[in-house]
Protein backbone atom coordinates (compact mmCIF):
# COMPACT_ATOMS: atom_id res chain seq x y z
CA UNK A 1 0.00 0.00 0.00
CA UNK A 2 1.66 3.57 -0.73
CA UNK A 3 2.02 6.19 1.55
CA UNK A 4 -0.76 8.41 0.26
CA UNK A 5 -3.65 6.01 0.64
CA UNK A 6 -1.87 5.79 4.58
CA UNK A 7 -2.93 9.01 5.13
CA UNK A 8 -6.41 8.39 3.52
CA UNK A 9 -7.07 5.82 5.96
CA UNK A 10 -5.94 8.15 8.77
CA UNK A 11 -8.00 11.03 7.97
CA UNK A 12 -10.87 8.52 7.48
CA UNK A 13 -10.41 6.95 10.96
CA UNK A 14 -9.76 10.78 12.27
CA UNK A 15 -13.18 11.52 10.88
CA UNK A 16 -15.18 8.52 12.63
CA UNK A 17 -13.27 9.33 15.91
CA UNK A 18 -14.47 13.00 15.43
CA UNK A 19 -18.31 12.24 14.04
CA UNK A 20 -18.40 9.84 17.39
CA UNK A 21 -17.42 12.31 19.89
CA UNK A 22 -19.52 14.82 18.40
CA UNK A 23 -22.54 12.40 18.12
CA UNK A 24 -22.25 10.33 21.28
CA UNK A 25 -25.62 11.21 23.38
CA UNK A 26 -26.28 14.16 20.98
CA UNK A 27 -29.97 14.10 21.60
CA UNK A 28 -30.32 12.76 25.12
CA UNK A 29 -30.57 16.16 26.92
CA UNK A 30 -32.80 19.06 26.41
CA UNK A 31 -32.19 22.31 23.79
CA UNK A 32 -30.59 24.85 26.90
CA UNK A 33 -31.42 28.42 26.54
CA UNK A 34 -29.13 29.67 24.26
CA UNK A 35 -29.73 27.30 21.86
CA UNK A 36 -33.39 28.06 22.23
CA UNK A 37 -32.63 31.49 21.88
CA UNK A 38 -31.02 31.16 18.31
CA UNK A 39 -34.20 28.98 17.17
CA UNK A 40 -36.18 31.90 18.45
CA UNK A 41 -33.66 34.59 16.48
CA UNK A 42 -33.41 32.76 13.72
CA UNK A 43 -37.12 32.64 13.22
CA UNK A 44 -37.75 36.23 14.40
CA UNK A 45 -34.89 37.20 12.09
CA UNK A 46 -37.07 35.47 9.03
CA UNK A 47 -40.32 37.23 9.89
CA UNK A 48 -38.60 40.80 10.18
CA UNK A 49 -36.40 40.29 6.74
CA UNK A 50 -40.03 39.36 5.21
CA UNK A 51 -41.72 42.39 6.59
CA UNK A 52 -39.27 44.31 5.40
CA UNK A 53 -38.66 43.28 2.10
CA UNK A 54 -34.69 43.74 1.74
CA UNK A 55 -31.49 43.22 3.67
CA UNK A 56 -30.81 46.96 4.50
CA UNK A 57 -28.65 47.21 7.38
CA UNK A 58 -28.97 43.46 8.41
CA UNK A 59 -25.44 43.10 9.99
CA UNK A 60 -26.03 45.77 12.75
CA UNK A 61 -29.39 44.07 13.58
CA UNK A 62 -28.26 40.02 14.08
CA UNK A 63 -24.66 40.00 13.82
CA UNK A 64 -25.10 36.30 13.18
CA UNK A 65 -27.50 36.50 9.95
CA UNK A 66 -25.52 33.34 8.11
CA UNK A 67 -26.31 31.30 11.13
CA UNK A 68 -29.59 32.44 11.90
CA UNK A 69 -30.60 31.81 8.23
CA UNK A 70 -29.32 28.46 8.34
CA UNK A 71 -30.83 27.86 11.55
CA UNK A 72 -34.33 28.63 9.94
CA UNK A 73 -33.98 26.38 7.28
CA UNK A 74 -32.25 23.35 8.91
CA UNK A 75 -35.20 23.45 11.43
CA UNK A 76 -37.59 22.38 8.56
CA UNK A 77 -35.70 19.13 8.62
CA UNK A 78 -37.29 18.46 11.97
CA UNK A 79 -37.51 20.39 15.84
CA UNK A 80 -35.99 17.51 18.02
CA UNK A 81 -32.51 17.94 19.58
CA UNK A 82 -31.09 15.44 17.58
CA UNK A 83 -31.87 16.89 14.00
CA UNK A 84 -30.86 20.38 15.28
CA UNK A 85 -27.67 20.10 16.76
CA UNK A 86 -26.80 17.53 13.56
CA UNK A 87 -26.16 21.24 11.41
CA UNK A 88 -23.71 22.14 14.14
CA UNK A 89 -22.20 18.95 14.16
CA UNK A 90 -21.84 18.60 10.45
CA UNK A 91 -20.03 22.09 10.41
CA UNK A 92 -17.33 20.44 13.28
CA UNK A 93 -16.92 17.61 10.87
CA UNK A 94 -16.30 20.00 7.94
CA UNK A 95 -13.72 22.13 10.23
CA UNK A 96 -11.46 19.00 11.20
CA UNK A 97 -11.43 18.84 7.32
CA UNK A 98 -10.53 22.24 6.55
CA UNK A 99 -7.97 22.37 9.46
CA UNK A 100 -6.48 19.03 7.46
CA UNK A 101 -6.21 21.05 4.47
CA UNK A 102 -4.74 23.94 5.68
CA UNK A 103 -1.95 22.04 8.02
CA UNK A 104 -1.31 20.19 4.81
CA UNK A 105 -0.52 22.95 2.37
CA UNK A 106 1.62 24.54 5.02
CA UNK A 107 3.55 22.11 6.49
CA UNK A 108 2.67 19.12 4.62
CA UNK A 109 0.26 15.73 5.28
CA UNK A 110 1.35 14.39 8.59
CA UNK A 111 1.03 18.05 9.81
CA UNK A 112 -2.40 18.15 8.56
CA UNK A 113 -3.06 14.80 10.25
CA UNK A 114 -2.11 15.93 13.73
CA UNK A 115 -3.73 18.73 13.74
CA UNK A 116 -6.97 17.25 12.29
CA UNK A 117 -6.07 14.23 15.09
CA UNK A 118 -6.43 17.47 17.72
CA UNK A 119 -9.10 19.38 16.72
CA UNK A 120 -11.03 16.28 16.47
CA UNK A 121 -10.56 15.38 20.24
CA UNK A 122 -10.27 18.98 21.30
CA UNK A 123 -12.95 18.83 24.11
CA UNK A 124 -13.81 22.91 23.02
CA UNK A 125 -14.55 21.97 19.43
CA UNK A 126 -16.72 18.80 20.03
CA UNK A 127 -18.85 20.80 23.07
CA UNK A 128 -19.33 23.85 20.57
CA UNK A 129 -19.96 21.32 17.95
CA UNK A 130 -23.08 20.08 20.04
CA UNK A 131 -24.73 23.16 20.15
CA UNK A 132 -27.38 24.61 18.16
CA UNK A 133 -25.11 27.88 18.40
CA UNK A 134 -22.91 29.67 15.31
CA UNK A 135 -19.98 28.52 16.64
CA UNK A 136 -19.39 25.80 14.83
CA UNK A 137 -20.02 27.50 10.85
CA UNK A 138 -17.95 30.15 12.83
CA UNK A 139 -15.16 27.99 13.26
CA UNK A 140 -15.30 26.73 9.67
CA UNK A 141 -15.61 29.94 8.10
CA UNK A 142 -12.50 31.36 9.63
CA UNK A 143 -10.35 27.94 8.76
CA UNK A 144 -11.85 28.33 4.84
CA UNK A 145 -10.75 32.07 4.66
CA UNK A 146 -7.25 30.96 6.12
CA UNK A 147 -6.89 28.32 3.64
CA UNK A 148 -8.25 30.33 0.29
CA UNK A 149 -5.94 33.13 1.75
CA UNK A 150 -2.98 30.75 1.64
CA UNK A 151 -4.07 29.45 -1.68
CA UNK A 152 -4.25 33.29 -2.89
CA UNK A 153 -1.16 33.66 -1.96
CA UNK A 154 0.68 30.96 -3.37
CA UNK A 155 -0.79 31.01 -7.06
CA UNK A 156 -2.65 34.36 -7.02
CA UNK A 157 -5.41 32.72 -8.87
CA UNK A 158 -8.38 35.54 -8.84
CA UNK A 159 -10.66 32.04 -7.82
CA UNK A 160 -8.69 31.95 -4.28
CA UNK A 161 -9.06 35.61 -4.06
CA UNK A 162 -12.53 35.64 -4.70
CA UNK A 163 -13.19 32.55 -1.92
CA UNK A 164 -11.97 33.99 0.64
Amino acid sequence: MDKNKHYIIFLVLILFLGFYLRMYQLGKYSLWFDEAGSLLSADYMKTMISKMGIFDSIEDRYPSFLSNFFIYYWQRLGKDELTLRMSAVIFGMLTILAIYQIGKSLFGKKTGLLAAFILAISPMHIYYSREVRMYSMVALTALLSAYYFIKALRYGKLRFWFAY
